[in-house]
């Protein structure tokens, strides 16, 4: 987008040479994104952390979402060497074609402010005639074309990793529910066994002191126990002072 604001010099929205500012910033940010998810510098796995995708980090190819609705696919997409934009470029891992990318826009920028190319870039953003001018450059310019496909392919190539490493945590997430699911099972099995084998033992061994308990009192003559206060307190409360 900024690239285009680049030669379009709409002042309504931007300031001059806003655009290249932005672009220049973009790039270094981009260049440091990618030092550091190459090293693991910012705290987190690098590129080899994820063999699965050595395809797309590592190896030429194209490579696109399979549910990508609309958009181009690596079976039409097409080359043009003529304006740099061969198979060879387009299908680099992902990091090269970005590396790539940006070393096509940094040329880009220095051939703007080369007074002897992209001489429409100083028109004024104003009139339809101006604006049918700088159209008619952008259509027909090499790094355009040439940007157009390699941002195609660079956006396939995320879509792609996006969609592998979606993948990837649902798969994980669900072994790790699995284990979870393994691990309460396990410990219900435990705790049954412990009340079978624990507590069922001293439930067992009260009922029996209460039976005999309830057996000695049935037992014992009534006026007994009425002459014995702390037989009828028993009785009463089934609470003993002892």
């Amino acid at each position: 987008l900024y690239t285009y604001e680049v030669i379009n010099q709409d002042r309504s929205i931007f300031v001059l040479k806003e655009p290249q500012r932005i672009i220049n910033d973009l790039i270094n940010r981009l260049e440091k994104i990618q030092e550091e998810l190459k090293t693991g510098s910012y705290g987190g796995p690098t590129f080899d952390s994820y063999p699965n995708l050595d395809n797309v980090l590592k190896e030429n190819g194209c490579h696109r979402f399979s549910k990508n609705v609309g958009g181009s696919n690596c079976e039409t997409m097409v080359y043009d060497s003529s304006y740099g934009f061969s198979e060879e470029v387009g299908t680099l891992p992902i990091n090269e074609l970005i590396n790539e990318y940006l070393y096509y826009v940094k040329n880009f920028l220095i051939d703007v402010d080369n007074e002897n190319k992209y001489l429409h870039a100083k028109l004024p953003f104003v009139s339809k005639e101006n604006i049918g001018i700088i159209y008619q450059l952008v259509t027909n310019d090499n790094f355009f074309k040439l940007q157009e496909g390699l941002i195609e392919n660079i956006f396939g190539d995320l879509q792609y990793i996006n969609n592998e490493l979606m993948y990837y945590s649902i798969k994980y997430i669900t072994k790790q529910s699995d284990l979870i699911i393994i691990i309460i099972l396990i410990g219900v099995l435990i705790f049954l066994f412990m009340d079978l084998a624990i507590f069922s033992k001293l439930f067992k061994d009260k009922i029996k002191e209460m039976n005999t308990l309830v057996s000695f009192l049935f037992l014992v003559p009534p006026q007994i126990i009425n002459e014995n206060e702390k037989f009828k307190k028993f009785l009463e409360t089934t609470q003993t002072d002892e």
